[in-house]
């Protein structure tokens, strides 16, 4: 006999049922602490030494940025979307940290499932805790 849903169950709760196991519900919270405290500040400080290396790399032409990026010795794949962005919105701060939040933020489950893979949901879920709170993921 196959198991259904029952028709008259709320979908709710069959999210509800699979965010409540264990390391669900707290990898849920914690991917959403992270990203919180990725964005909550992006605007501060003004542009560190990288960020304004990184700025000055992508202001000129496509050409330009390539001679500079294989000058330099640097992989193009991140200055590439960069570039892509700065010819559709003006690359202020926030919008230089956004890429970096974004990824920030989900390396949290991504680590909770690399670990996952390996280890007990325990272990797991600290694994996601430490990137949640790292100083060093917070600001790099």
């Amino acid at each position: 006999m196959s198991e259904t849903r029952d028709e008259a169950t709320p979908i709710w709760r069959d999210w509800l049922a699979a965010a409540t196991k264990p390391g669900v519900g707290a990898l849920i919270a914690l991917t959403i602490i992270g990203g919180v405290l990725r964005f909550i500040r992006l605007s501060h400080p003004p542009l560190l030494y990288d960020e304004a290396a990184t700025y000055l790399r992508i202001t000129g032409s496509l050409r330009e940025m390539f001679d500079t990026l294989r000058d330099d010795g640097f992989p193009p794949l991140h200055y590439l979307v960069y570039w892509m962005m700065s010819r559709v919105i003006r690359m202020t701060p926030v919008m230089m940290r956004l890429i970096p939040a974004i990824c920030g933020t989900a390396l949290i489950p991504a680590m909770y499932f690399l670990a996952r893979q390996m280890t007990s949901r325990r272990v797991a879920t600290l694994a996601a805790a430490l990137t949640c709170f790292s100083a060093w993921m917070l600001v790099y």
